[in-house]
């Protein structure tokens, strides 16, 4: 391997290094930064898992140094073939040819753990410009050649060169790259914050706080309590007893003070125009120190960030925040004129938002407009309005009024008690307070075009007071809207999960292809289903149902004046109204928007479905995710088109283009709705799991360690830094990589193949944790006893054995106890051995009878070892 290098750039070569003899690279200057280009050669099938093992290891020490941009390009032997519609990878594209291979997946993995994007598959082309490598006779045809980047906004086109005969069996690839200066100047922007309440700075001085608040809310005892009048007490008696920060004279410890010194020395240096040999020498090295000065201090910030993270148990999506917030450098305006004027960009946003929340539908002049409790509530007593604050969420970002709910529980009785003043005054007048009406918009990147507006998650910051109020309101009417849920719906209900409707939709699949029942499943996808339902359907539900007129008249009140402000950085756009949608961010919002999809199914009245052992089982919720299940195709579509035409009605609509329908059986009648077809596919993710009708397990554990792999590589600073501390490492595996690979693993059918195949995940990364490689030969034993991680499949086996008794043990009918005793009484077993049934591992060691057994939760715990070790690792 070599690299051809035009005369007139030898100039802005820095260096090669040959790392292995698969795997060279060389670093090219740039006028910002560097960029470093790695060519790679990787071994054939012909060559056993090792050798490829070494290369992919070899392959990741060339990328270990740090470039602004780093390119890999060449024969990867692997086909990652075309991207299946609902694989959720960001790494690779939807474009492509073939099949993949092992080697494809081994690919596709190494590209989630650092992050690389396969430039190959993100350019349309026509289908013969994708292949790389001809056999000899021209047979077969495939992509194996591919090219790699840690940045692929730099990539302007991968494309295959035709015309050059190069006299091989490969064709050339060439990718056109443009580093964006703009881009890498706004990235190094550093956003100049408000002044808040410092939350740490008032919990030192939380005495003097309260009788600053007391005193001034006793002055206030005779006037109306006001949240406005709240909200301005406590910001002044926060700015009273904190000491207020002063830029110029804050305290810097010892290590920014140096690094301060070090770049002054190095600008000064480096502004001279005549420098002295001694002076060159002296500016190379301080240009050295402080490098190395800054990222000890990042890797510092860092672990006190990640382990202050870990000590509250804020869950592994946390630990990707440090760090990695990503700017909007430029966005799509309607005509698709693309700006980067940050002014420009905000405007887009709040035109986007302004017409998403516009009523779309005319109020029907048949609603309920008034419910048929109309008793007068009690107001609210100071233990539950404490009791509500303790519950709520910490170091949450605040509203408007930049006061949080920490602020509020260090107010301690005096804060409590004024505000117990307030809401008792809106439960008696239905005023709402002014601060309230606005929320607060953000918006976070999800996946696609990031030029694309509706490729973002609107967050709202609302109020934390109001957010406190409306929680008061939800437990006072939280029995009444789950007493009115069907079992059919598991989602922010208390008691349910995702794991109960992701088991059951498991088994009806199980079940039915044991014993050669005909199935159908639809998957509704509604389109921004929380931002669409108009606001009068929720009101009419919630009186429908009966919940106390006071409740439903407050927060229709709070509806009607509703308004929101998108934030950009430091900009914010003009207000505009909320006409539509249950607001984000409301603890209330959920079942306000459950309790409105209810009507919805009542309404239609499904009839078509299967039966369990005598009831009729039509679909599965969790709020806005839909499953429906039928035995018939035509059946599918009538309830379908049902539930589309009533779901218009409330403002909610089906996105024709995501929703999707599979069967067990070959047909060739097809399903439309509103003259539309729906496509048939083979999986489908379903909250948050794969599910197949042939290997659900087999896919999940292929997405799941796929997604451990992304989430290792979110976390590869830490992991793969020798001055991390092993325990940190650690934890970070046990809280947050651990529970991303094993998501929903107690509806698995285990296999030994299965198994094995999470264990090799495991210790690949529990080397890397360690800086070992396979040739070391360390034993899996050694690298256990050093790492003393979790081990993946006794973390499994012991879920899915506690999942089996509380599913053995539920008591109030739910489709997870129907489903897992349903025997179907219709329908005749193929002959010959069973696909391997989730229970079979369970049966093994405790009989047919183990649901029965499973009623005695201490004789099931005392059972659990012997099913343990029927898949303990030997080799530990």
């Amino acid at each position: 391997m070599a690299f051809l290098v035009r005369k007139n750039f030898k100039d802005y070569i820095e260096g090669f290094c040959k790392h292995s003899d698969r795997v060279i690279s060389c670093k090219v200057k740039l006028q910002e930064g560097s960029l470093q280009i790695i060519q790679v050669y990787a071994p054939t099938t012909d060559y056993d898992d090792e050798e490829a093992e070494k290369f992919y290891e070899d392959l990741e020490n060339a990328i270990e140094k740090k470039c602004a941009n780093t390119v890999i390009m060449g024969d990867f032997n692997a086909k990652i073939g075309v991207k299946d519609e609902d694989e959720e990878n960001e790494w690779i594209g939807p474009f492509g040819i073939g099949t993949r291979n092992e080697r494809g997946e081994k690919l596709i993995d190494f590209c989630t753990a650092n992050r690389l994007f396969v430039t190959n598959s993100f350019f349309k082309k026509p289908r013969p410009r994708y292949w790389t490598w001809e056999s000899p006779g021209g047979d077969y045809k495939n992509q194996i050649d591919f090219i790699l980047t840690t940045d692929k906004t730099t990539i302007q086109n991968t494309e295959i060169i035709t015309k050059v005969d190069i006299g091989s069996d490969h064709r050339m690839v060439r990718s056109r790259m443009t580093i964006n200066k703009k881009l890498t100047r706004l990235k190094r922007i550093k956003k100049k914050k408000p002044l808040k309440i410092n939350t740490r700075q008032l919990e030192k001085v939380a005495p003097s706080f309260q009788i600053k608040l007391k005193n001034k809310f006793d002055i206030l005892r005779n006037e109306k309590p006001s949240i406005e009048v709240m909200n301005e007490t406590i910001r002044k008696c926060a700015a009273e007893v904190v000491e207020k920060p002063n830029e110029t004279t804050k305290e810097q410890n010892a290590e920014d003070k140096l690094i301060e010194e070090l770049e002054q020395r190095r600008k000064e240096l480096r502004r001279k125009d005549n420098k002295t040999g001694p002076e060159r020498v002296e500016y190379i090295e301080t240009n050295k120190t402080v490098k190395k000065k800054r990222r000890a201090r990042a890797r510092r910030k860092r672990k006190e960030f990640i382990t202050k993270i870990l000590e509250q148990k804020r869950g592994p999506k946390e630990t990707n925040k440090y760090g990695n917030k990503k700017k909007i450098a430029k966005m799509k305006d309607k005509e698709g004129r693309e700006t980067s004027d940050r002014e420009e960009i905000l405007e887009i946003c709040k035109s986007f938002y302004a017409t998403l929340y516009e009523n779309t539908i005319q109020s029907p002049t048949n609603l309920q407009r008034e419910s048929a409790d109309k008793d007068e509530v009690p107001p609210f007593t100071v233990d539950e309005v404490r009791k509500c604050l303790k519950e709520m969420s910490k170091y949450k970002a605040p509203g408007p009024d930049d006061i949080t709910s920490d602020v509020l529980l260090l107010g301690e009785e005096p804060v409590l008690k004024y505000l117990t003043s307030c809401y008792n005054k809106i439960l008696k007048t239905k005023e709402i307070p002014p601060s309230w009406d606005e929320a607060k918009i953000i918006i976070l990147y999800k996946k696609g075009d990031p030029g694309d507006v509706k490729n973002y998650r609107p967050i709202s910051l609302l109020s934390h007071s109001y957010k406190l109020f409306t929680r008061l309101l939800q437990k006072r009417m939280e029995n009444t809207l789950d007493e009115n849920q069907p079992r059919d719906q598991a989602g922010f209900r208390r008691g349910f999960s995702t794991t109960d409707h992701i088991f059951t939709l498991n088994q009806v699949i199980e079940k039915s292809n044991e014993y050669n029942l005909p199935l159908c499943v639809g998957f509704i996808d509604y389109e921004k289903a929380f931002d669409s339902v108009e606001h009068f359907a929720i009101f009419d539900a919630l009186r429908k149902i009966n919940i106390n007129e006071t409740y439903v008249a407050i927060l229709e009140n709070i509806y009607q004046k509703a308004t929101a402000r998108v934030h950009i950085d430091n900009l914010e756009s003009e207000t505009f109204p909320i006409n539509r949608g249950v607001r984000q961010g409301d603890p209330i919002s959920p079942k306000m928007f459950t309790t409105a999809m209810e009507m919805i199914f009542r309404k239609a009245g499904l009839e078509h479905g299967i039966n369990v052992d005598g009831e009729t089982l039509t679909n599965l919720r969790f709020a806005d995710d839909v499953a429906l299940v039928t035995e018939k195709i035509e059946d599918m579509e009538e309830q379908l088109n049902k539930l589309n035409t009533l779901s218009l009605e409330t403002g909610l609509r089906m996105h024709k283009g995501k929703t999707k329908y599979m069967t067990n059986f070959e047909s060739n009648e097809n399903i439309y709705i509103e003259n539309e077809e729906i496509e048939k596919v083979n999986s489908y993710k379903y909250l948050g799991q794969t599910t197949h009708l042939k290997e659900t397990t087999k896919e999940e554990v292929t997405c799941r360690i796929r997604a451990g792999w992304s989430c290792f590589g979110r976390n590869k600073e830490i992991f793969q830094d020798e001055k991390m501390p092993l325990s940190l490492k650690r934890q970070v595996y046990n809280q947050c990589i651990l529970p991303t690979m094993t998501y929903g693993c107690q509806t698995w059918s285990l296999t030994k193949a299965l198994t094995q195949k999470l264990r090799v995940a495991q210790r690949a990364m529990e080397r890397k944790m360690l800086r070992i490689k396979l040739k070391d030969k360390v034993p899996c034993k050694e690298i256990r006893r050093r790492t003393q991680v979790k081990d993946i499949v006794d973390f499994i086996t012991k879920q899915k054995w506690k999942w089996a008794g509380h599913a053995a043990r539920y008591q109030d009918n739910r489709w997870t106890l129907r489903v897992t005793e349903w025997q179907p009484r219709h329908g005749k077993r193929s002959r010959g051995r069973q696909v391997r049934r989730w229970r079979d591992d369970i049966v093994k060691i405790k009989g047919a009878t183990w649901s029965r057994d499973a009623k005695d939760r201490d004789g099931w715990k005392a059972d659990a070892e012997g099913y343990f070790l029927q898949w303990r690792d030997t080799a530990l």
